[in-house]
């Protein structure tokens, strides 16, 4: 039988010597038909399982192409999204704009938890659908689009800060998965899922986008010491988040919402 679907043979919970031998093991089950199925499934960076051929069903020759060569074949991904991170990542010198690396362990509390194969895909799925749809629907915003052309150091903050938060809650499901609880509030010793928790209480509640959220914080954050009193040279109080304050208003936030932002979140 012929398989479909592209099989991760990285995978492992061995180290040294025999985690070696068991991702060489694995390689090798990759390249027969049939049991490379006893592999788990790859899973990309957007969260989606991926195919080895555009049309595997069709016989011997697909069949020869996977013991002659790996014969992955990945739609070619043309999103505006992906442009957009080559884009940044071309212009920056920086990758941290691009889908993170998922590893096989998350550390939390002063604990480390391996995943295993099935635990990892179903993380690299939520990562990769909330990353790569959120992302795609933020660089499709009025918001997003309203940044000058120049400021690639705002829209790459936007997207890092997006890839963050999507780990996060991969983080907390995989760990709530576990049995491990985690709260998402602002007493949590972790500053990630504060944040993630931030960025669940303003769409939630108060429907501000995570971009629009992401992209008023940095504006507060260059904000800092802009405005100072001509006299003293001390920065005016609350200048900082009135400029933010302005951007909100500039990007059609509402009253309700600025007030949320300038009360608890921008400090």
């Amino acid at each position: 039988m012929i398989d479909p679907k592209r099989r991760d043979a990285s995978y492992t919970t061995k180290t040294g010597f025999s985690g070696g031998v068991e991702k060489t093991f694995n390689k090798v089950l990759n390249k027969i038909p049939g049991a490379s199925m006893l592999l788990p499934e790859y899973v990309d960076s957007n969260g989606q399982v991926e195919y080895n051929y555009t049309d595997w069903a069709s016989g011997i020759g697909n069949a020869l192409e996977q013991w002659i060569s790996p014969g992955y074949w990945s739609a070619a991904d043309t999103s505006s999204l992906t442009a957009e991170r080559k884009r940044l990542n071309d212009a920056t010198g920086s990758n941290s704009v691009l889908p993170a690396y998922i590893g096989r362990e998350v550390k939390y509390d002063g604990k480390t938890y391996n995943m295993t194969a099935e635990e990892r895909n179903k993380y690299k799925t939520t990562y990769g659908i909330i990353q790569s749809e959120l992302g795609q629907s933020v660089i499709q915003s009025r918001a997003y689009q309203a940044i000058p052309n120049d400021n690639d150091a705002m829209k790459s903050y936007i997207l890092r800060s997006l890839g963050s938060y999507a780990k996060a809650v991969a983080n907390a499901e995989f760990l709530q998965d576990r049995g491990v609880l985690i709260d998402f509030d602002d007493n949590n010793k972790s500053s990630e899922y504060r944040s993630a928790a931030a960025v669940n209480q303003a769409s939630q509640k108060y429907g501000i986008s995570p971009g629009d959220f992401f992209a008023v914080k940095y504006v507060y954050s260059q904000a800092k010491g802009q405005v100072k009193d001509p006299v003293t040279g001390l920065t005016i109080r609350n200048s900082q988040k009135n400029i933010a304050a302005g951007y909100m208003k500039q990007i059609g936030f509402t009253d309700e919402q600025i007030n949320y932002m300038t009360e608890f979140i921008l400090k």
